[in-house]
């Protein structure tokens, strides 16, 4: 329950633009691990299509994407830096909901097919 429920935070938050969740006005409702750590899953989701979907990254390149486990391991390279992001199932689905982030996923990256599922 407290999983799907954490999770359905977070889709909100990514999705609906119109939701304010600011610290300061919403108290309260950080006293409760399931929404800190719903809040923290969202703030690390958001820094992935960012960066897969910024204007500025014109050299980024997704060098692998790979299941391992119940983990999927994004890997990306841009100019001098690289990054890996380490995603469950429920958050890569969250990510891919995206039509964007799956379009420059798919293009980057031939073997994404099979991970869609």
């Amino acid at each position: 329950m407290n999983m799907e429920l954490r999770y359905k935070i977070v889709r909100r938050l990514l999705r609906d633009k119109d939701v304010g969740f600011s610290r300061n006005q919403n108290y309260a409702a950080y006293d409760d691990p399931l929404v800190r750590q719903a809040v923290r899953i969202y703030k690390h989701l958001l820094s992935v299509e960012k960066e897969l979907l910024s204007e500025k990254n014109d050299d980024m390149k997704v060098d692998s994407v790979e299941k391992k486990g119940d983990q999927i391991i994004i890997k990306l390279s841009f100019g001098n830096g690289r990054r890996e992001s380490f995603l469950n199932t429920q958050e890569w689905k969250l990510l891919v909901e995206n039509e964007s982030v799956k379009a420059r996923l798919m293009k980057e990256y031939s073997d994404l097919e099979s991970l869609l599922q």
